[in-house]
């Protein structure tokens, strides 16, 4: 079956994610919220509001330019926008943007609509070396940091996300996506892929009452173990069974577990734009720029 894609509709989205908005609210609560930051704060007071340090920051993901250069370009809107008062130095905003506490939330439009989320990890090149450094010292290990998201399967947004190193398994980070995602969003249905096959998934997802829709493994025996020896099984095996009562395409469209894809489609459509890998040397600044990136990706959508 070919998809046919509505042409208008995705030109007009290609075209909004290069739209710079600078919201006037933004420069006219300058002083309100700068009062309410600096509130008990002891030691030297901010000078920059959050709003603005934010604005300056989604501007750096989207269109990769150095800290020395969003502060020319901020230098050279403020000729014909006079509301704009101070301007930091590049080393004063490169402290912000990493201390910045950003919610993936505050991207996304509130609704109480029960959503359905597939949860999928890849990776993105974390070492700085270029081919040149390869044929002069031989091939290395390339280093990596490993996303795992949380996509709405409907509006293609990042729900939840969590960044980690190559050496840390996505399926110990399930969990902890799954319990700040159902804070914050009201979560009917989760699809993964089987390397989140594991019966304490089950389990949380039961507890927060979300319907599972997670492969299993093919060599899952379901009679193995029987829950009656443990009963934090019993939500797995349960799935196991429906897994084997039906063939696969039926299981996945009684499941939904064939929208899983549209998390891959996510991740590319996130690379396109991002780029395959990070700039930032450290992880903790590595994890930062993701979550910009996430944000900034979410309000282009």
């Amino acid at each position: 079956m070919q998809y046919d894609r509505n042409w208008p509709v995705y030109n007009k989205k290609l075209i909004q994610r290069g739209e710079v908005n600078i919201d006037p609210e933004l420069l006219r609560n300058w002083d309100k919220e700068l009062k309410r930051m600096n509130r008990r704060k002891e030691g030297h007071a901010f000078e920059y509001p959050d709003g603005f340090i934010l604005f300056l920051a989604l501007l750096k993901v989207d269109f990769g330019f150095s800290y020395r250069k969003i502060i020319g370009l901020i230098k050279s809107i403020s000729v014909f926008c006079p509301l704009l008062r101070k301007i930091p130095d590049y080393t004063s905003l490169f402290r912000r943007i990493q201390r910045l506490k950003l919610d993936l939330a505050d991207s996304i439009p509130k609704s109480n609509q029960p959503l359905f989320i597939s949860i999928d990890g890849s990776g993105l090149k974390a070492d700085h070396g270029g081919t040149w450094l390869e044929k002069r010292f031989g091939n290395k290990k390339r280093s990596w940091i490993k996303i795992i998201f949380a996509i709405d399967v409907k509006s293609k947004r990042v729900i939840e996300l969590s960044v980690t190193t190559d050496r840390v398994h996505e399926n110990r980070r399930f969990r902890g996506i799954v319990r700040r995602a159902s804070r914050k969003h009201n979560i009917d249905k989760v699809a993964a892929d089987p390397g989140f096959d594991d019966y304490r998934n089950y389990e949380l997802l039961h507890k927060k009452k979300i319907r599972a829709a997670i492969k299993p493994k093919n060599n899952s025996n379901p009679h193995y173990n029987w829950p009656k020896y443990n009963k934090r099984k019993l939500y797995r095996q349960k799935q196991v069974l429906l897994y084997q009562k039906y063939s696969y395409k039926t299981w996945k469209k009684k499941t939904g577990y064939n929208y899983r894809t549209l998390s891959e489609s996510g991740f590319s459509s996130f690379k396109a734009n991002y780029g395959d890998g990070v700039y930032s040397k450290k992880f903790k600044y590595a994890r930062q720029e993701v979550m910009l990136k996430a944000y900034a990706y979410n309000l282009s959508h």
